[in-house]
């Protein structure tokens, strides 16, 4: 007599690494991916197999969204625009920089992007433009300000330590971490290095 080999009852025609896929391709029709395996718990073979014709039918038609509400935002840097930030001249002041920028206007903005682009699709988004200017002073000491801020927090957390950081700390940071021409990732490296070795 032969006897059926052995079956795993855990053993599902859908295997559960699916069902996210179904969840992410049917989402009008469940609402958390739980649903999924109950829903396939409920169908016989046949039914599956139609569920899964429905499912591929529904994966490969066309979507169609509301965006009539929707607002996109098109974000970029323009280097043609900002042409003051070939100026590596560390002696640059950031208050003499942020008022260069402010002088860019829609126009040099229109011409910037024309070396990237053509004209149809430059008038796409309009002149609707947002553009902003460089840091000056005050924004980068409040940029330290708030780093500081959170290693102060990090070290009451971690050590019940309150750390009170010096004037010069902060003049420190700024004169070695502010090069405006190159924003603040280099202000950034400086206080993880000079203030964020204490946490």
């Amino acid at each position: 007599m032969r006897t059926l080999p052995h079956t795993n009852p855990d053993l599902k025609f859908v295997p559960v690494y699916y069902h996210d896929i179904i969840y992410e391709h049917y989402r009008e029709r469940f609402t958390l991916l739980s649903e999924v395996k109950e829903h396939l718990l409920k169908l016989n073979g046949w039914q599956t197999i139609e569920f899964l014709k429905k499912l591929i039918a529904n994966a490969v038609s066309a979507k169609y969204l509301d965006c009539t509400k929707a607002m996109v935002f098109i974000i970029g840097n323009l280097d043609e625009a900002y042409q003051m930030t070939r100026n590596f001249d560390p002696d640059i002041s950031a208050d003499e920089f942020h008022e260069e920028s402010l002088k860019i206007s829609l126009p040099d903005i229109k011409n910037a992007l024309k070396e990237r682009f053509r004209s149809e699709q430059i008038s796409r988004p309009g002149n609707n433009h947002i553009i902003y200017p460089a840091l000056d002073s005050k924004s980068f000491f409040r940029i330290i300000d708030i780093e500081l801020q959170k290693i102060n927090n990090e070290m009451i957390a971690e050590f019940g330590i309150k750390l009170t950081f010096h004037e010069s700390i902060r003049q420190i940071i700024y004169d070695e971490g502010v090069c405006p021409t190159q924003g603040t990732r280099p202000l950034f490296s400086t206080i993880h290095r000079e203030a964020g070795s204490f946490t």
